[in-house]
C-alpha cells in the first residue's frame, strides 16, 4: 500500500465521491438480488453477509471523504495547495 498524498486536493475529494457512487449503485444491486432470491424462497444467507461487507466499504469511504474535506479545509486556511497537483 503506498504511502497517502502529503496535500490533498479537489482531486481527490471528486475521486472519493465517485467511489461513494460506485458503491452505493453496488448496494442497490446486492438489495435486488437478496430481494429476487428471498422472493423465490432461496438462501440469501451469503448474499447478505456480501451486503454487510459492501456497507462496511461505504462506510469506509464516507470517513475518508470526511478526513480529506477536513484536510482541504485546514489547507484552505493554511493557504496550502487546493487543486491539481502538489507543488
Amino acid at each position: 500500500m503506498k504511502n497517502p498524498p502529503a496535500v490533498w486536493t479537489e482531486t481527490d475529494l471528486r475521486l472519493a465521491d465517485e467511489h461513494i457512487a460506485r458503491a452505493k449503485e453496488i448496494i442497490a444491486r446486492q438489495e435486488a438480488i437478496i430481494g429476487e432470491l428471498l422472493r423465490d424462497n432461496h438462501d440469501a444467507s451469503q448474499a447478505e453477509q456480501l451486503l454487510e461487507s459492501f456497507r462496511r466499504s461505504l462506510d469506509v469511504f464516507l470517513d475518508h471523504k470526511r478526513f480529506i474535506e477536513q484536510r482541504l479545509s485546514r489547507d484552505r486556511q493554511s493557504g496550502g495547495c487546493l487543486t491539481g497537483t502538489p507543488p
